[in-house]
C-alpha cells in the first residue's frame, strides 16, 4: 500500500511537471553534443524516463515522497566559487531550473551527468564509484560539513582583493585590445544596434547596473548555449567610478518552469545554498521577452570541468569535485523538511538505492544514444 501510493505522488508530480513528458519517454541526442551535453540541454526529458523507470522499478518510489527545493538540472557545472560578503564561498550558482520536487532527484541528476562522462572517457583505474558519490550525499543529508579539497580549500582561504585581480584577468582575456567583447564560434555580433541600446537603457533602470555602463554586446549563437533554444546576450560593463574595471554579465532568456512553483524558487534556493542574495542577479524583460540577469561564472580554480575525462589528473579532479559538490548538496538539503527521513531511508536501503540509481543512469543513457 505505501508503495502504491509514493507512485501516485509520483505520478502526480510527473502531472504537474507537463502531462506529456510523463507519456513520452523518448530521447534524442543531438549528434554534435556529448551525452553530458545532451542530459543538460533537455533537463525536462529527466522526468519523462523518471516516470517511466518508476513504473517497473516501483521500489524508487517511497523514495521520491521526500520533496522540497531542488535544482531541477543537476550537474557539476552547476558548482562554483562566488565572492559573498566579504570572503569566498563554493556553492551551487545556477537556478535557473529549480522548483519544487523529490530531494533525491538533485542527487539523481548529478550522478547520471558523472555516469555520461564515464561513458565517454577511456577507461582508468581512478574510476568514480556509485556508492563513493551516495556516502557523499549521504554524508551532507546528515548534516556532516565535507572538508573541501585542497585546490578549493586554498581559493576559499583568499580574499575579495585576490579575487577582484583574478576576475579581472579573466574578464580581459575574453576582451579585445578595441574593448570589444571576442567572437569565437560560440558567438556573433549583434547587427541591430537598437537592441544593443535597449539593454543599455533596461540595465541601467536596475538599482545595481546604475553604476556601470554598458560597453559592449554579443549573442550566443543558439546551438551552442547551454539550454536548448533559449537566447543568450553577453553584457560587458565598465563601472563608472573606476573605468579600469570591467565585468561581463550573462543575459538568458528565462524558460518556462517544468517544475511546480518554479516561479518563486529562485529567493529560496539562494536562502538554502547561499544564505542570502545577490544584487547582480536580476530579471530583465526585453522586446517583450523575460531574461535573468547573472554575473559570468569566473573560473577560479583555473580547471574547467573535464567533460571527457583523458588524463588521470581528469579523474582525480572530477573525482574530488563530485564528492565535494555532492556533500554539499546534502548538507544544503538537510535544512528542508522530509531530509532527516530521507537519509534514514537510504541508510536502510542503501544497496537498493545504488543498484537503482546505477540502473536509472544507465538505462537513461541507452536510451539517449539510440
Amino acid at each position: 500500500m505505501k508503495v502504491f501510493k509514493a507512485l501516485i505522488l509520483l505520478l502526480a508530480f510527473c502531472s504537474q511537471v507537463h502531462a506529456e513528458l510523463c507519456q513520452n519517454a523518448f530521447l534524442e541526442a543531438n549528434p554534435m553534443e556529448t551525452l553530458s551535453q545532451s542530459i543538460r540541454s533537455n533537463p525536462a526529458k529527466f522526468f519523462s524516463f523518471l516516470s517511466s523507470f518508476t513504473k517497473v522499478n516501483p521500489e524508487l518510489s517511497p523514495l521520491l515522497k521526500y520533496q522540497g527545493w531542488i535544482s531541477g538540472d543537476s550537474h557539476p557545472g552547476q558548482w562554483s566559487f562566488v565572492p559573498n560578503e566579504g570572503k569566498f564561498i563554493y556553492t551551487m550558482i545556477d537556478f535557473d531550473m529549480a522548483g519544487k520536487g523529490p530531494l533525491l532527484l538533485d542527487f539523481m541528476q548529478y550522478t547520471l551527468n558523472i555516469e555520461a562522462i564515464i561513458q565517454q572517457s577511456p577507461k582508468s583505474e581512478n574510476k568514480i564509484r556509485i556508492k563513493e558519490l551516495l556516502d557523499a550525499y549521504l554524508q551532507g543529508l546528515r548534516g556532516g560539513r565535507p572538508t573541501p579539497p585542497e585546490w578549493a580549500s586554498k581559493i576559499l582561504q583568499k580574499d575579495d582583493v585576490s579575487f577582484l585581480k583574478k576576475e579581472q584577468k579573466y574578464y580581459r582575456n575574453k576582451v579585445t585590445l578595441e574593448n570589444k567583447l571576442e567572437v569565437d564560434q560560440d558567438f556573433e555580433r549583434l547587427s541591430d544596434t537598437s537592441l544593443t541600446q535597449e539593454i543599455s537603457f533596461n540595465l541601467n533602470s536596475l538599482g545595481y547596473f546604475r553604476n556601470y555602463d554598458v560597453v559592449d554586446v554579443v549573442q550566443k549563437k543558439i546551438e551552442r548555449g547551454g539550454s536548448a533554444g533559449q537566447k543568450r546576450y553577453w553584457v560587458l560593463v565598465r563601472e563608472h567610478s573606476n573605468a579600469s574595471i570591467i565585468r561581463i554579465f550573462e543575459l538568458k532568456e528565462k524558460q518556462t518552469g517544468f517544475l511546480p512553483e518554479a516561479q518563486s524558487s529562485t529567493e529560496a534556493m539562494y536562502s538554502i545554498f547561499w544564505g542570502n542574495s545577490h544584487p547582480a542577479y536580476a530579471e530583465l524583460r526585453l522586446r517583450n521577452q523575460d531574461f535573468e540577469i547573472r554575473p559570468k561564472k569566473v573560473s577560479l580554480d583555473e580547471a574547467d570541468i573535464p567533460y571527457k575525462l583523458k588524463k588521470d589528473s581528469d579523474w582525480q579532479y572530477l573525482k574530488e569535485k563530485a564528492l565535494y559538490d555532492l556533500s554539499l548538496l546534502g548538507k544544503a538539503q538537510s535544512s528542508q523538511q522530509g531530509a532527516a527521513e530521507l537519509a534514514t531511508m537510504i541508510g536502510n536501503n542503501y544497496d537498493q538505492v545504488a543498484k537503482l540509481t546505477k540502473l536509472f543512469s544507465q538505462q537513461y543513457l541507452s536510451t539517449l544514444q539510440k
